[in-house]
């Protein structure tokens, strides 16, 4: 049994640029392909759960079981859609390099700017814990300055 550390959580270290869920897919992969891996069980939990999901959907001949704890939910994409899809979409993220990131001059400048840029409104209080966690003071190009990753 292997247990793997989603990105920025556990024993990882964070990346210099956003997570996404779809990232767990070629994370998953890859740690496949290093071990020697062709035929898995697969037990994901939470967003790991939605990861080990999206890797059963994208690579099924691989996986002999999925059990998930807190798992996905329902997909919606039709039929047959969604396996090529997300293994577009994994193809595509391991080729990502870097993309640039915002500076902000302080990290409450960093905070309105999610707040004001969210899909969902938040107030000023909630982002706070995970911006802290999620910046980082730049020292190579404006070393005042805080950069979001």
């Amino acid at each position: 049994m292997v247990a793997i550390d989603q990105r920025g959580l556990g024993l990882t270290d964070h990346l210099c640029r956003p997570y996404h869920i779809l990232d767990g897919v070629p994370d998953v992969i890859r740690a496949l392909e290093i071990l020697g891996w062709d035929r898995e069980i697969l037990l994901g939990h939470s967003m790991g759960g939605s990861a080990a999901t999206l890797v059963m959907a994208a690579y099924s001949v691989r996986i002999q079981q999925l059990w998930l704890l807190e798992g996905l939910g329902p997909w919606t994409y039709l039929d047959g859609e969604a396996p090529d899809l997300l293994r577009q979409s994994t193809d595509r993220l391991k080729q990502i390099d870097d993309r640039a990131r915002p500076l902000y001059e302080s990290i409450d400048q960093a905070i309105d700017s999610r707040v004001r840029g969210g899909v969902v409104p938040l107030t000023l209080a909630a982002p706070y814990p995970i911006a802290r966690r999620r910046l980082v003071r730049n020292s190579r190009d404006r070393p005042r300055h805080w950069i979001s990753f």
